[in-house]
């Protein structure tokens, strides 16, 4: 079995290189190739030849090949579909804004939650992505565009707190100063509410923004379209965010006023919550005072309709 040699650091390459009979300098030297997102060993020019035969033989380079890329019209904003070795597909989107470029990222191929509202969870799940095929979404969008991406929010394909080892040590590879050195601050991990996992995360004190899918003003309705409501209530899902801390950021959508409401009420599959959210007049959910932002966002339905609302063109 090959080792994916672009998801460790430069401490395990370093240890990797050295009990494989190579000097431990390589292990740098391979590490500034890697990060300058090269595709094959080849490159890697001043690199022996027996060590990159080595390599070849025995290490793999993940790469995220673009397999389509479709741009809106409106905001030049870019959706990419990615393939990896194995022939599965993951999408990203590339956004570009004032203060620089943010990408918001997947990771897993397909997902495990079953959100009635989400097609990924429709699709149903494949397998979770490695660190290394994290970075290569990045990497990929970043050489395609000929920018530096800025800011990172995992909130693509997936929950990231269901693979959450391989999450986090994507987390510090893509903040590492030797690495895309993107700060923590500028990096969002966005969860539909998995309570155990956020409070392993918050024990870490990473420095990046949570930020949580309510989706809607109570319980009774988040647990008819979010299956993991009926297992983590909203007060636990709150005091698990609160033990996050100051970098914590609840994000609210879908069903938080009338106008998400009357626009919601368009797609069956949502109708019958709707008269109940009107009657009880809720429209904003449990927030956590001090370190509350909330976003509302139009609704939109998932599938091909999705495309013709951004108005893309090939």
């Amino acid at each position: 079995m090959l080792t994916d040699i672009k998801s460790m650091t430069l401490e395990e390459l370093e240890n990797f290189i050295v009990k494989n009979g190579f000097p431990k300098f390589r292990a740098k030297q391979i590490h500034g190739w890697l990060v300058k997102s090269v595709t094959n060993f080849d490159e890697m020019r001043n690199i022996p030849a027996d060590l990159r035969n080595f390599l070849k033989t025995s290490c793999y380079i993940s790469v995220a090949t673009i397999e389509k890329k479709q741009v809106s019209r409106y905001d030049k904003t870019v959706k990419y579909l990615f393939s990896f070795a194995d022939g599965e597909c993951v999408e990203a989107v590339l956004m570009s804004y004032k203060h620089g470029y943010s990408i918001c990222i997947s990771t897993q191929i397909g997902c495990k939650m079953g959100c009635t509202f989400c097609a990924t969870g429709k699709s149903g799940f494949s397998r979770n992505l490695v660190p290394s095929e994290m970075l290569s979404q990045i990497e990929s969008a970043q050489k395609d565009m000929n920018i530096r991406i800025s800011n990172i929010v995992l909130m693509g394909m997936g929950e990231p707190l269901d693979n959450f080892d391989n999450v986090v040590k994507f987390i510090r590879l893509v903040s590492s100063d030797d690495n895309l050195n993107i700060g923590m601050r500028h990096i969002t991990l966005s969860t539909c509410g998995i309570v155990p996992k956020i409070y392993e995360l918050a024990n870490l004190k990473l420095r990046i923004t949570l930020s949580v899918s309510l989706h809607a003003p109570n319980d009774e309705i988040r647990r008819r379209t979010m299956p993991i409501a009926k297992k983590y209530p909203m007060d636990e899902l709150l005091q698990a965010c609160r033990k996050q801390g100051i970098h914590t950021c609840v994000e609210t959508s879908g069903f938080c006023s009338p106008a998400v409401l009357e626009q919601a009420a368009r797609y069956t599959d949502l109708c019958h919550i709707i008269p109940w959210a009107r009657r009880k007049r809720q429209r904003s959910a449990p927030t956590i005072p001090w370190t509350f932002r909330q976003r509302i966002h139009p609704w939109c339905p998932s599938g091909v309709s999705v495309w013709k609302r951004w108005g893309v063109g090939n």
